[in-house]
């Protein structure tokens, strides 16, 4: 039987550490919920990736369930979005300037398009 997590005075432990190295630390479950062709331009100094689709735009998708962008499932980087000035336009917000950085090398569209998959979590 899989362990469903660790309690300890009723919050669940998402991490748990000897010393300073992780032992456990609870997996995330994502689900895809759409896959686009988009044209990202990362803001400097903002931590903040602007996504363009101007083939669809976002209007027919709800960005506000979306919380991670990835390329894969097992690559997924956490993600707050924005609406942007238009239908073709967001903003990804990054918690962490790593998860930035990560976020430019892995959806350079210095060359043209690049295939980006927005994910949610799953219960």
């Amino acid at each position: 039987m899989a362990r469903e997590g660790i309690y300890v005075g009723g919050k669940e432990i998402k991490q748990r550490y000897v010393g300073t190295k992780l032992v456990r630390e609870k997996r995330i479950r994502v689900l895809e919920l759409f896959g686009k062709r988009v044209i990202a331009s990362p803001s400097y100094g903002e931590n903040v990736m602007h996504i363009y689709d101007y083939a669809f735009g976002f209007q027919n998708n709800s960005i506000d369930d979306v919380r991670f962008i990835g390329k894969t499932e097992s690559n997924v980087i956490p993600v707050t979005l924005e609406r942007g000035y238009s239908n073709n336009h967001i903003k990804a917000r990054f918690r962490t300037t790593e998860d930035f950085e990560k976020a430019k090398s892995l959806f350079n569209s210095s060359n043209g398009e690049t295939y980006m998959s927005f994910y949610s979590t799953w219960r």
